[in-house]
């Protein structure tokens, strides 16, 4: 997603970066944002009568996480697990917009448009 726009004019690249700082404050407004990484897992529950004795597996989602400098998961409830995907996926997006921006500052401090 990541563009350079510094073959476009200042006023184009004035309407480009306003566009994204618009993506930007939408997101953070209305969107929940989550730095992690989902584990998809599959488990056996233990229930003697339950389909996973035969074979077939539990999915368990747990997101995974560093927070200072330790390993720290927690377990999704399926409720949730769209959700979440969603959280995680707009962590993305926000790194995507935040890397776009600071193209955008790049060609000014480049062009000396300060």
């Amino acid at each position: 997603m990541t563009d350079n726009h510094s073959h476009l004019p200042p006023n184009l690249r004035n309407a480009s970066e306003f566009k994204l700082r618009a993506k930007l404050r939408e997101l953070l407004k209305d969107g929940n944002i989550l730095h992690a990484t989902l584990n998809q897992r599959f488990r056996v529950c233990g229930k003697k009568n339950c389909k996973c004795a035969s074979g077939e597996r539990h999915e368990a989602l747990y997101l995974v996480t560093r927070q200072g400098g330790k390993l720290r998961q927690l377990f999704v409830h399926p409720d949730f697990h769209e959700d979440v995907r969603q959280w995680v996926a707009n962590y993305q997006i926000l790194l995507q917009l935040i890397d776009e921006l600071s193209e955008f500052s790049w060609q000014r401090v480049a062009d000396r448009e300060m």
